[in-house]
């Protein structure tokens, strides 16, 4: 089966032609081994309606998180498939992991209220205080609220 959807390569060529078009960029995050991403990849995006949003509203990238570890990190939420809104210039909008499983992301999270942890990354809401909970980076330069 064709993909009805191009999806471009994450490059500058790319995102001049999101600022050429004054579209926002629709980033894909996806790994081979996922069955939310094939999910995703074959129902979602398999939809006439949501193709044609994509069309005409949207410059479609999709790119494999394992091989492209940089966009992983600057664009990642820590699971997959992840779907992240981009200006042109390459900025991040929003981002947000559509679907995962309990161990499926890496890195430990920690409640920025009441410093619980051990719930998976996908988990937003800490279990013991309701606040919303932020991965705990494992880089030097501190962590990035979710």
């Amino acid at each position: 089966m064709t993909d009805p959807i191009t999806w471009l390569p994450f490059e500058p060529a790319t995102l001049q032609r999101a600022k050429a078009a004054d579209h926002p960029v629709l980033l894909v995050l996806t790994v081979p081994w996922c069955h939310h991403c094939k999910d995703l990849l074959q129902q979602t995006f398999g939809d006439q309606q949501i193709q044609a949003t994509l069309r005409d509203s949207f410059v479609a990238i999709q790119v494999d998180a394992e091989r492209r570890p940089d966009v992983n990190e600057r664009y990642g939420t820590g699971g997959w498939p992840t779907i992240a809104y981009l200006t042109p210039d390459g900025d991040l909008i929003a981002n947000d992991t559509t679907s995962c499983r309990t161990n499926c992301s890496s890195g430990s999270i920690a409640c920025a209220r009441c410093g619980a942890t051990g719930a998976p990354t996908c988990r937003r809401v800490c279990r013991r205080c309701g606040a919303t909970r932020a991965r705990a980076s494992s880089r030097a330069a501190g962590s990035r609220s979710r």
